[in-house]
């Protein structure tokens, strides 16, 4: 009869191992998103650089965004 083959403890690893979650301090998201102002590069680029998702740096944008506004009124 056939047997199952058997997963290497490699991939197990991968399946079930957590994503790590990396964290960013305030001065590096705002360098991230002042450099996204600059216009050097794309904002899928700049994602790809710092290896973020694009709705991160959307969010931070954001925040940075409103904490402005919250500065300025």
């Amino acid at each position: 009869m056939g047997q199952k083959p058997k997963k290497s403890k490699e991939n197990s690893n991968k399946e079930t191992s957590p994503k790590i979650r990396r964290l960013f301090s305030s001065e590096q998201k705002v360098a991230i998103v002042m450099e996204a102002k600059r216009g050097e590069y794309s904002i899928a680029a700049l994602c790809l650089k710092h290896s973020i998702s694009e709705a991160t740096f959307y969010r931070w944008n954001k925040e940075f965004t409103e904490a402005a506004k919250k500065k300025l009124f």
